[in-house]
């Protein structure tokens, strides 16, 4: 079989028009072998003899046919059109090393990230999707101070934070809830809440709330949904329902809290519990006397609207 002689310096086009230039094909029947304009392999054909140092076919069958020079390298047994083999096989080609080079890196790339997503551990809690929608800034929370009067509210202070954090050497969702109240003798409470349609429509369609706490020495916390009775009947108190998160300091305490469990407070009209008047989600540390004051901290994660 015929060998096929693979020169270092020529390019793939060039190299195809060499190998049938040594076995005495014409340019014209060079180009309708390849495809190709008589132009075409014409100029690989110029192209290749600058770069042999050969001015004619002659000279180049002389040269490749009796001799061995140092930039060639004869290969057996493989079709001259093994455009893969050439790459491999002349890495000096510039084109040819800049792709061997870009996917060699791409591919580096994807085998360290599956590396590290398959051996770092999963420390992810895998909760429902709507959880990390719920204790994230997307969820819409908002805090104020209501209070008595002026005087307390302006001394009074709530702030949150919302992010994640490693509780338990689990990765959370937190809500982090900070607040001070103003010991004075009258009522106050720190509001954190959502109106977020998404997460009201969840409770509204719900039965209950789970979710977990860890918090320090602070009292007075709770659950409240608040609802449109008061717009919608011209009242001029605000209606509520309440839930209290007796909490244990530096400890994880669970609250399933179905939401028929939600009481009414007993200084305000009564209604009847309708989950479709709901418009708010509310928790807040209440103060309605001087028992319950300074600052408190809660995290709240794991939370669940079932």
């Amino acid at each position: 079989m015929q060998k096929n002689i693979l020169i270092k310096n020529l390019t793939s086009e060039e190299q195809e028009v060499f190998d049938l230039l040594i076995e005495n094909f014409s340019a014209k029947e060079i180009a309708a072998k390849l495809n190709k304009s008589h132009h075409t392999v014409d100029y690989h054909r110029r192209k290749l003899y600058r770069k042999l140092g050969v001015h004619s076919i002659n000279e180049l069958t002389e040269k490749y046919n009796n001799a061995q020079p140092e930039n060639m390298i004869v290969v057996s047994n493989q079709p001259s059109q093994n455009i893969l083999q050439r790459v491999w096989q002349f890495p000096e080609n510039r084109k040819s090393k800049r792709f061997l080079f870009i996917t060699a890196s791409i591919l580096l790339i994807i085998v360290s990230i599956l590396s590290i997503r398959l051996f770092l551990p999963d420390n992810t809690d895998p909760k429902l999707p709507y959880q990390w929608y719920i204790l994230s800034r997307h969820g819409g929370w908002r805090t104020k101070i209501n209070a008595a009067n002026q005087e307390i509210i302006s001394g009074s202070s709530a702030s949150f934070q919302i992010g994640r954090e490693i509780i338990n050497k689990r990765q959370k969702y937190v809500l982090t809830l900070h607040s001070y109240l103003i010991e004075y003798p009258d009522w106050k409470v720190a509001d954190f809440y959502t109106q977020n349609n998404f997460i009201i429509n969840l409770l509204k369609e719900g039965s209950g709330l789970r979710f977990k706490v860890l918090a320090d020495a602070g009292m007075g916390w709770q659950v409240t949904l608040w609802t449109n009775h008061e717009r919608l009947l011209g009242l001029d108190d605000h209606v509520c329902w309440d839930y209290p998160l007796f909490t244990v300091e530096n400890q994880i305490v669970d609250f399933d809290i179905p939401l028929a469990d939600f009481i009414q407070p007993t200084h305000q009209v009564q209604f009847p519990f309708d989950e479709n008047m709901i418009h708010s989600l509310v928790i807040q540390r209440n103060s309605q006397d001087t028992a319950i004051s300074g600052y408190s901290t809660i995290k709240i994660f794991d939370f669940e609207i079932y």
